[in-house]
């Protein structure tokens, strides 16, 4: 979850009486807010719960155990890590991806050392590219700022020219794919190609959540 509290608040000109300073979700719903409270009381204060791990929240929220792809490691394999998110995405899979602590980021929307959600991976076939080079498939990742503003500014975000090569979408999965969701607003939601999602991001962390038939909980442990 992303939540915030202790000190000032992250949007004080929303930090009044009748307005939200924190979580808030769309058309009125509570249970985002309420959600927050509870995993803030949990935790002893609000202040407790301003930044972590997004394994310790999806474990918090989940029960079920989560894997992280370290981007940094010796071993890592792009086109792996494209297979997994796809694979991850099918099972409906919570995930999140985090940044480094680079404050350069800010120059294409980004926030350096920052949690996002993983909403989706499509791949989209061009016609050409805007180098004059033949087309092809380009892996996309819908990635999410959960303070629900704040985009990437790069090469497949909402403004980018890119989105003019583009010739059909699929996941390899559905013969009539569903239509690459793009909302041209500033509301923290963008596509992002692979290559520059490596290059800006850091790491992807999922739980392991199946929806049916697997159950999983935490016990308490000592080593």
């Amino acid at each position: 979850p992303c939540v915030a509290g202790g000190g000032a608040p992250r949007r004080a000109e929303l930090a009044t009486a009748h307005r939200l300073a924190f979580s808030r979700a769309a058309k009125g719903q509570l249970w985002v807010q309420l959600l927050e409270k509870a995993y803030a009381k949990a935790h002893g204060s609000y202040k407790a719960i301003s930044g972590g791990e997004i394994a310790e929240a999806l474990l918090a929220l989940t029960g079920a155990p989560s894997h992280t792809i370290d981007f940094t490691d010796h071993d890592f394999d792009m086109a792996l890590l494209w297979s997994r998110l796809c694979y991850f995405a099918k099972q409906g899979f919570p995930m999140g991806c985090a940044t480094p602590p680079n404050d350069q980021l800010r120059q294409v929307g980004l926030v350096g050392n920052h949690a996002y959600s993983i909403l989706d991976c499509r791949t989209v076939e061009r016609r050409w590219s805007s180098d004059g080079r033949e087309g092809g498939p380009v892996h996309l990742i819908r990635v999410r700022n959960p303070h629900g503003q704040g985009e990437w500014s790069g090469d497949w975000g909402d403004s980018s020219a890119k989105w003019s090569e583009l010739v059909a979408a699929s996941d390899s999965q559905d013969s009539e794919p569903a239509p690459l969701e793009r909302t041209g607003e500033n509301d923290g939601t963008w596509w992002i190609d692979l290559t520059h999602f490596v290059m800006a991001f850091a790491l992807v962390e999922v739980s392991l959540a199946h929806r049916e038939g697997w159950h999983s909980g935490s016990l308490p442990n000592a080593f």
